[in-house]
Order: C-alpha cells, then sequence, then structure tokens
C-alpha cells in the first residue's frame, strides 16, 4: 500500500514523528513519501503534487494544525477516488475549534497518534476502509456550485449577478443559511455539478479562515473530478504561492466578469459532453432527496415534492397579495412554486420586507384607505 502524507511544515516536530512513522515501515507493505506543506513556498504546487498522489493508493492529510493545501490536496485525493485518512496529534495544541467550525473533519473522524511508535501502528491498519463515494449522477438543471462566504461584499455580488447573466443556474453553500458544510454535502454538490466557483475571503473579512479552509477542500475536490473550476481572488488574496496557477485574481471588477464569462464558457462547453452511463447500480439512498436548506438550491426541483397549503391556494388564486413571516418560514418557497406554476401573473412580483413588524405596520396603515397601486389589503403570517 501507497501511501501520500501530507502535513504543515509547522510545527516542525509533526513532521519528524510523520518521517519517523514513515521510517519504521520501510520494509513493510506500507511504503509512505512524506510531503511537507508550507504556506509560503516558492515552488509551484500542482505538478509533482498531482503526479505523486496519482501514483498513491491512498492520502494521509495531517490536521493538527490546518493548512490549506493539505486540505486542498484532502480534495484532491477524494475527486480522484483515493481513499483518504485523516490524523491529529493529541499531544500538542491542536485546531479542535476551527475544526469544529469548518464543519469538513469532524463528520468525517480522524486518528490520533502521540508518538512515532503510535503513528506507523495505524498506518498499518488503514486500508481497511473504503473511499468516499463520488459517483452522483449529474445535475443538469443547477451546473454550476458556488461557495459563499458569510459577508455578501460587493465581489461576491458581482459574482453571482454575472453567473446569473450566462443564463445558467446554479446552487450555493451559503453560512448564512447552513451554519456547518459536511465534507458529505461537498463531495455531493461537487460531483452532481458541472462547474465550481470558489471566492477566497481575504483576511480582513469575518471567519476568512473558516471559509478559506472550506474553499481549499472544494477547491481540491473539483479539480480532482476534473470540473471547470473558478479559484477568483481579490488582489493581495490569501491563495499560497504554492497554488497561485490554479488562482484567478481580480484588480478591478471589470476582472470579475471577464473571468465569470470565461468559466460560463467551459461550462457549457461540458453541458455538451454526454455524462458516461453508470456501470453499476447507484444506492438506494442516492435518489431520496429531502429537500435543501436554502429554498433558492431548489428553484428547478420544488415542484417535485412542493406540497400545495391552504396558503399557497389563496396565494394563487389573489386572495392574499402580501406573504410575510420570519426568516425561514417558507417565503421563497412559496413564490417560487407560484413562479414556476402555469397561469402565473407576470404583474405580481415578490419583495422583501423585513422586519415582519414593519411589513404588519404598512397594512395597518393601508387597511381600508382604498388606496391602490400596492395592494397591502391582506397579509398571511405562516
Amino acid at each position: 500500500m501507497k501511501y501520500f502524507y501530507a502535513y504543515p511544515n509547522n510545527p516542525k516536530y509533526i513532521g519528524q514523528l510523520i518521517c519517523a512513522a514513515a521510517e519504521k515501515l520501510r520494509g513493510t507493505n506500507n511504503e509512505v513519501h512524506c510531503w511537507p506543506e508550507n504556506d509560503i513556498s516558492g515552488r509551484l504546487l500542482t505538478d509533482p503534487i498531482f503526479e505523486k498522489i496519482a501514483e498513491c493508493d491512498a492520502l494521509i492529510a495531517d490536521i493538527t494544525k490546518l493548512n490549506f493545501n493539505v486540505v486542498f490536496e484532502a480534495g484532491y485525493a477524494i475527486g480522484m477516488g483515493k481513499k483518504v485518512y485523516y490524523t491529529v496529534n493529541s499531544g500538542s495544541k491542536n485546531d479542535a475549534d476551527l475544526i469544529g467550525d469548518i464543519g469538513i473533519f469532524d463528520n468525517i473522524g480522524w486518528d490520533s497518534y502521540e508518538n512515532s511508535e503510535n503513528l506507523s501502528s495505524l498506518i498499518a491498519y488503514m486500508n481497511e476502509s473504503a473511499p468516499f463515494f463520488i459517483d452522483y449522477p449529474r445535475n443538469a438543471k443547477t451546473p454550476i456550485y458556488i461557495l459563499e462566504h458569510k459577508t455578501r461584499t460587493d465581489s461576491l455580488t458581482r459574482i453571482i449577478s454575472r453567473v446569473k447573466k450566462s443564463w445558467i443556474r446554479y446552487q450555493s453553500f451559503n453560512p448564512a443559511e447552513s451554519f456547518r458544510l459536511s465534507a458529505f454535502e461537498a463531495i455531493q454538490k461537487v460531483a452532481e455539478s458541472t462547474g465550481v466557483i470558489v471566492p477566497l475571503a481575504h483576511d480582513r473579512l469575518e471567519e476568512e479562515k473558516v471559509h478559506n479552509m472550506r474553499c481549499a477542500f472544494v477547491a481540491g475536490l473539483s479539480i480532482g473530478m476534473r470540473k471547470p473550476t473558478l479559484i477568483i481572488q481579490d488582489f493581495g488574496g490569501p491563495a499560497p504561492l504554492d497554488v497561485k496557477e490554479l488562482v484567478r485574481t481580480f484588480k478591478y471588477p471589470d476582472d470579475i466578469n471577464d473571468h465569470v464569462a470565461n468559466f460560463a464558457e467551459r461550462v457549457m462547453s461540458a453541458l455538451q459532453d454526454s455524462e458516461p452511463p453508470l456501470d453499476f447500480e447507484l444506492p438506494a439512498l442516492t435518489n431520496l432527496k429531502i429537500g435543501d436548506p436554502m429554498a433558492e438550491n431548489e428553484m428547478e426541483t420544488l415542484g417535485d415534492y412542493f406540497v400545495s397549503t391552504e396558503e399557497f391556494l389563496r396565494v394563487s388564486q389573489g386572495d392574499a397579495n402580501v406573504v410575510v413571516g420570519r426568516k425561514g418560514m417558507g417565503k421563497t418557497s412559496l413564490f417560487t412554486q407560484l413562479r414556476n406554476s402555469s397561469g402565473f401573473n407576470k404583474a405580481q412580483t415578490g419583495h422583501a420586507a423585513k422586519p415582519w413588524h414593519s411589513a404588519r405596520y404598512g397594512r395597518d396603515q393601508r387597511a381600508g384607505d382604498g388606496e391602490t397601486g400596492f395592494g397591502n389589503c391582506r397579509c398571511w403570517r405562516p
């Protein structure tokens, strides 16, 4: 069994333990290739790393201290269909809080070790698990997947706007809606997509490290699966020099337009390629859809499982003209299904009025005054 072991260059003793464990396994059936990673390095990541990962049977990533390149390589190996294992040194300070905030690693699990002897024993029994499942059918209805940042910056707004102008539908992960991104969700969303956009966050933004570690994993998945991938950052952004050839940088808003336009062309070209038929039967749960935390991601599939409630019928029949409710109450789902239904009056519009009590105040002020135009005559509060 050939292993590629990726670990951060600092702290130094982590690499020393890993190399000592690899030396103990020399001459056995387990061959370990050590590869330290440094976020500030002059060499290019892609060619030597990709070649070594392709040659190995599995990748081991040490996440005692999270490192952009190590997380990227773990995602890339999963995207290539390789087995991936994670290790954490239990005898040193680690990034447990950051790992919990990111959400990718804690639902996969990792092996803890204290010394090189302990680690070499762990590696000897690592070949018993299977690779992650990545052969999900392609989602042609929403072919682009965007990893959003918690803060809707001008650059992120422009990226999404340009995607919309390309007339290619997208779905996204929005941390304002879903607090954690699980590894299984990330793998499935990337595998189902035709193209992936990963906007890196500048270090001036809140929770930028959480976001950028998610970006590293998702970008690695996408490139490993050979999908059109746009990794984009502001001028002077956080991407390590090692991956600079994979990243597109913008200094002016028009730069974003060009990058997204080139990406959209690659996605459209990929959509023309016929999807190869699967030579095996998918697990029964693969086709089970229980909805998405974000209603915006269900615009093309909502009709398959939407339940027409009394409130929906009242709105569709014109008995209620304003839908008011707190976040997560189903307003977007109702409007999306109404828009997609036959006979939808294009003159009707959707408007977000928040907070709720401000819309109620407007309703009360207009009720009974005979004023036309806004039609705030009746509200439905879920």
